[in-house]
């Protein structure tokens, strides 16, 4: 809004999933303090690191493409979600919040013990 006399147009990027190298590289040096309180869930954490690099994943080559075709026309959505499983997730708008967050809480948030 504050852009807008400017003549400058604004839009929100919500990516899905796109390949990177950035959980690989980050899961190799990612570490907690022996007394963190996360501990238990470094499992989690991980695998959440992880989860967007999957074969749904979109090429990252593909993402960008598609992204600069969007902000480049002449007037550019407000909002853009593109990637791997946007679907699902647009679907999780339409839920109720509190719904998905304990979905998400459930899926990513196993209490583990590390052996």
């Amino acid at each position: 809004m504050e852009c807008k006399p400017f003549n400058i147009d604004v839009m929100l990027v919500a990516p899905g999933a796109v390949t990177s190298n950035i959980a690989k590289t980050q899961a190799s040096v990612f570490h907690l303090p022996s007394d963190s309180l996360y501990t238990p869930y470094l499992e989690n954490i991980i695998e959440r690191m992880n989860a967007s690099q999957s074969k749904a994943s979109m090429p990252t080559a593909v993402f960008a493409k598609k992204l600069v075709v969007k902000a480049l026309e002449i007037k550019p959505p407000a909002y853009i979600t593109i990637g791997g499983e946007v679907l699902f997730f647009s679907i999780f708008k339409w839920l109720p919040r509190a719904w998905v967050f304990s979905l998400l809480w459930a899926r990513f948030s196993k209490k583990r013990t590390r052996t």
